[in-house]
């Protein structure tokens, strides 16, 4: 298998997921993809959220604790929490994370899944 086989795979996995779900830069922790159920969940347009900071999906008052979280994250494979987010609208949404060490594009990065059910 090649790297754009590969590269394609990923990005196609990502579209594929029926809940929010992005590609997080290992090391920015700026988001490198979203797909559509985080558009349609968050209320940003996809041009809002690609290369800005994951950390813009978090409420306010529960920003500290998840930038903590992901400083320590970032030496591990895999990370489960929660964390409060909130849309573009204000609406505050408790959410499951669920996050995978990946590589995008040639970049160590994070597969993130955002459920809020």
């Amino acid at each position: 298998m090649g790297v754009t086989y590969l590269r394609n795979k990923m990005k196609n996995t990502i579209h594929n997921y029926d809940v929010p779900a992005i590609i997080v830069d290992a090391e920015s922790i700026q988001i490198l993809d979203v797909n559509a159920a985080t558009i349609q969940v968050y209320g940003y347009t996809r041009e809002e959220l690609i290369s800005k900071p994951a950390f813009m999906l978090v409420d306010k008052k529960d920003f500290e604790n998840s930038f903590r979280t992901a400083e320590q994250f970032k030496g591990d494979d895999m990370y489960m929490g929660e964390s409060e987010h909130a849309t573009k609208s204000g609406i505050k949404i408790k959410v499951k994370i669920i996050a995978k060490r990946t590589v995008f594009q040639g970049l160590p990065a994070f597969f993130v899944i955002l459920r809020n059910d």
